[in-house]
């Protein structure tokens, strides 16, 4: 017995995945778009947040303590506001600013 196939059909059929394919990447697209943003507005307050930390210890630039102490606050803040996503490159910043601080300092 042999069966037929209605290409019509077939086409339509597969026209509907396409489409909803390409809806789904689009949908896909705009949730990373909003992800992306949420994450720029996550790292802008805390940019802000880490400049109010380090506006407060002008007078101790010179106290290895206040400052090992300062930098950690404003890196754990970060942390906190980006949920620990760019530790990485909190740390290294972490560290290059307590390089040039406290003890270090000329």
């Amino acid at each position: 017995m042999e069966k037929h196939v209605d290409l019509d059909k077939l086409k339509d059929t597969a026209k509907d995945a396409v489409s909803m394919a390409e809806n789904v990447a689009s949908s896909a697209v705009n949730k990373a778009k909003d992800v992306a943003g949420d994450a720029t507005d996550s790292a802008k307050g805390a940019a802000a947040g880490v400049g109010e930390k380090l506006g407060g210890i002008k007078g101790a630039l010179k106290d290895e303590e206040k400052t090992d102490a300062a930098l950690d606050k404003a890196a754990d803040a970060v942390n906190k506001v980006t949920g620990g996503k760019i530790a990485d490159q909190v740390e290294k910043v972490r560290q290059f600013a307590d390089d040039r601080l406290g003890e270090d300092l000329k």
